[in-house]
C-alpha cells in the first residue's frame, strides 16, 4: 500500500507540473505595468507633459477678473481759501467811495473772517473693477502648446578658490577667504516672433496686426560676469556652547551685455496660425510685401548694446548659534546688518539705481537634533 500511494503522488506531482499557465498579451502587459517602476516614473512624466500642455491651451479659453479696493484717508484732501483776499479789496473800494462807512465793512469784515472749502475726495474711496479677456492671437504659442521643455539656455562656466587660514587657538577664531569667477551666457531657442514695422496705413488706422514675423531663435544672448569675494570669520566659545560668525561679501566686478545681431525673418504666421516660410528669392526681392507689407522692412540689422559695469558693491551678515544641551540649538541671524542700500551709478548712465536692495533681513531658528 506504501508504494501505490508513492506512485500516485508522484503521478499527481508530474502532472500538475505539466500544466501551462493561460496568460492574455493583456494580462501580461497590465502585470509588466503594474511592477515595473521605470514605467510608472515616465507615466509620471507624461502626466506632468500634458499638465503643461493644458495651461499653455487655456491661455486661449476667456478670462474674467475682478478687483476691489478700499482706501481710508487720515485726512480729508481738500483746497482752502480764505474769503479775505476777496472782501479786503471790496472793503478799500468802499472807503473810497464812502470814507466813514462802517456798516458794509463790517459786513465784509464777518464774511473774510470765513474760510472757503473746497472738498477733492471723499475720505473713504471704493473702487470696483471687472476685466474680462478673450486671447485672439498671441503669436503663435498655439502651434508650439505640444512641444513641452524649458527652452531657456543658460551656459555658466568660471573658477571657484577656498582658502583655509587656520585657527587662533588663544581667540578660538578661525578665518576663511572664498572666491569666484563666473561666466553665464544665456539665450533662449523659444520662437522668435514679433509685430512688423512700417505697417500701411490702413493697418495704423485699425489699430490690427495682419501677422507675426518670425526669425531665428537663439541668436541674441546676452553675457554676465561677476567676481566676488567672501572673508568669514567663526568664533567658538566652548564655556557658552555658542558660536558666532561674521560674514563680509564683495563684488568686485559686475558685468552685463546683450548682444543683438542682424537677422533676417525665416517665416510668418498668419492669423490663422499657419506658418509661411520666406525664401531667399524673397528676400532678395527689394518689392516684395506680405499681406502689403514690405519685406526688406522686417530685415534686422541691429547695434549691440554698449556693455554694463556696475560699481563694487558689500553687505555683511552675522549669526549667533547656541547649543542647548544636547536636544537642539537656537540661532539670531541678521543679513546685510549695516542696511547698506547706496544709489550708485554704472559705467553707462548717470542715474542713480539703488544697490543691494532685498539684502536685508533678520530672525531666529531653532533646531532639534534627532
Amino acid at each position: 500500500m506504501k508504494q501505490i500511494l508513492l506512485i500516485i503522488l508522484l503521478g499527481t506531482g508530474l502532472s500538475v507540473t505539466a500544466q501551462t499557465l493561460s496568460l492574455s498579451f493583456d494580462d501580461a502587459l497590465r502585470q509588466m505595468q503594474q511592477g515595473n517602476r521605470s514605467l510608472k516614473i515616465a507615466d509620471k512624466g507624461i502626466e506632468a507633459a500634458r499638465a503643461e500642455r493644458d495651461k499653455l491651451n487655456a491661455l486661449w479659453y476667456p478670462s474674467l477678473q475682478g478687483a476691489g479696493t478700499f482706501v481710508h484717508l487720515s485726512e480729508k484732501i481738500e483746497v482752502k481759501q480764505p474769503l479775505s483776499q476777496f472782501t479786503d479789496p471790496a472793503k478799500d473800494f468802499v472807503h473810497n467811495i464812502v470814507p466813514d462807512d462802517q456798516f458794509i465793512s463790517s459786513i465784509l469784515d464777518q464774511i473774510g473772517s470765513h474760510t472757503l472749502v473746497f472738498p477733492l475726495a471723499p475720505r473713504n474711496l471704493t473702487t470696483v473693477g471687472l476685466t474680462a479677456e478673450w486671447i485672439v492671437f498671441s503669436g503663435g504659442k498655439r502651434i508650439r502648446a505640444g512641444k513641452i521643455g524649458n527652452t531657456n539656455v543658460s551656459i555658466n562656466k568660471g573658477i571657484e578658490m577656498d582658502f583655509d587660514f587656520g585657527e587662533i587657538p588663544a581667540l578660538h577664531t578661525s578665518f576663511y577667504l572664498s572666491g569666484a569667477y563666473m561666466e553665464s551666457k544665456t539665450y533662449s531657442t523659444d520662437i522668435n516672433s514679433s509685430n512688423p514695422t512700417d505697417l500701411p496705413t490702413e493697418y495704423q488706422v485699425t489699430n490690427t496686426i495682419p501677422f507675426k514675423i518670425v526669425y531665428p531663435s537663439g541668436l541674441n544672448y546676452s553675457t554676465y560676469r561677476r567676481f566676488t569675494n567672501t572673508l568669514r570669520i567663526v568664533t567658538n566659545i566652548p564655556a557658552l556652547r555658542m558660536v558666532a560668525s561674521f560674514s563680509t561679501q564683495a563684488i568686485w566686478y559686475n558685468y552685463s551685455k546683450s548682444n543683438n545681431p542682424p537677422m533676417d525673418p525665416i517665416g510668418w504666421i498668419d492669423t490663422d496660425l499657419s506658418y509661411h516660410e520666406i525664401t531667399a528669392d524673397m528676400l532678395a526681392d527689394e518689392n516684395y510685401k506680405i499681406k502689403g507689407v514690405s519685406l526688406k522692412s522686417q530685415r534686422k540689422n541691429p547695434k549691440d548694446n554698449v556693455p554694463s559695469k556696475a560699481p563694487i558693491t558689500w553687505l555683511m551678515a552675522g549669526r549667533l548659534t547656541k547649543e542647548l544641551g544636547n536636544i537642539g540649538g537656537i540661532s539670531f541671524y541678521a543679513n546685510n546688518i549695516l542696511f547698506y542700500e547706496p544709489f550708485l551709478k554704472n559705467s553707462t548712465s548717470n542715474t542713480l539705481v539703488q544697490r543691494n536692495t532685498g539684502n536685508f533681513s533678520f530672525g531666529v531658528e531653532l533646531f532639534f537634533n534627532l
